[in-house]
């Protein structure tokens, strides 16, 4: 029998420096870092009355308008990887927009590992980090920021309680190649200037001078 394909990472991920992140128990730890870039959303989906939700960005992606993560983890998707979006302050876990979606159960296995990390963190301070994806028994977990919010932080943007997930994580048996950060921005768009009207582009032959009256 001929072996299982494993997914890559998406090809429009674009891979960075690792980040080095000071957990306060371990000291620094590498986590691989890369970068991802989307167009603007020109209508963005209503969302409903959850606060939370329609105060996060929405990018454009295959045409559709997404929060960044769930772009990001669509990413991970179209390459084979099962995943979700950890909606941690209502306890549910996304594959695609929850405008679109009541929630999905864990896979077996991956509910089991977060039981595991949980069970090595402090009561209620440990919170998963925004995206879990997996093949098989291969699971990582994928911070997702806006790139300005990681510029100038020991901690990379990651909040207190995603540091403490980290190091529970850590504790629990994973290592640091489990986990990604990935920084998302818009795209720039260039705006090609028009030529007015009358005016002549740079080479262009003038034409024929009128005649002169006497």
């Amino acid at each position: 029998m001929p072996p299982v394909a494993r997914p890559q990472f998406p090809p429009s991920l674009l891979p960075l420096e690792d980040a080095h992140i000071d957990l306060p128990r371990r000291g620094e730890v590498p986590v691989a870092r890369f970068r991802a870039e989307f167009n603007r959303s020109p209508k963005p989906v209503a969302t409903g009355f959850q606060e939370a939700w329609a105060s996060k960005p929405q990018v454009s992606c295959d045409g559709q308008a997404l929060f960044a993560e769930i772009a990001v983890l669509s990413l991970f998707q179209k390459e084979g990887w099962d995943g979700v979006w950890v909606d941690s302050p209502r306890h549910k876990y996304f594959d695609k927009m929850p405008t679109q979606s009541k929630g999905v159960t864990l896979d077996a296995y991956v509910g089991q590992l977060l039981a595991r990390i949980r069970g090595a963190g402090e009561r209620g301070k440990a919170v998963c980090w925004d995206l879990i994806v997996w093949h098989g028994r291969s699971v990582f977990f994928v911070a997702v920021r806006e790139a300005s919010t990681f510029e100038g932080s020991r901690s990379e943007g990651l909040r207190k309680s995603s540091l403490e997930w980290l190091e529970a994580s850590l504790r629990s048996g994973m290592s640091p190649g489990q986990f990604i950060m990935v920084e998302w921005s818009y795209r720039k768009v260039v705006v090609g200037r028009k030529v007015g009207a009358g005016k002549k582009r740079p080479g262009q032959p003038r034409g024929p001078r009128p005649p002169v009256s006497s």
